[in-house]
């Protein structure tokens, strides 16, 4: 079942306030934090730019949320999520879950 449309396009808004938060100017040709929505679920992925030029950028899942509309909560999975060395743990109060940053 996707999200309601009021949820997703608040979920994006705090998604993209996070990727500018968590990724200073200077690394995002080299890193960056992309996420997709799809049906209840929203997957947060963790991209390094290639090591040669040419190469694609790798791009690998750091966490999953899904939506539960009957309890109107989220659940979370997979938190972990290492960022150049910043170590913090994030609670946000529309999200069930924290978000770990470590070495």
């Amino acid at each position: 079942m996707p999200l309601p449309e009021t949820i997703h396009r608040r979920v994006e808004q705090l998604l993209f306030a996070f990727r500018q938060l968590r990724v200073p100017d200077g690394a995002r040709d080299h890193y960056r934090l992309e996420f997709r929505v799809r049906a209840n679920a929203v997957t947060l992925y963790e991209c390094h730019g290639p090591w040669r030029p040419g190469q694609p950028w790798s791009r690998m899942p750091s966490a999953q949320f899904r939506f539960d509309p009957v309890q109107l909560a989220w659940t979370s999975t997979g938190l972990i999520v290492t960022v150049g060395g910043i170590s913090m743990m994030t609670p946000h109060p529309h999200l069930t879950s924290r978000i770990f940053w470590s070495r």
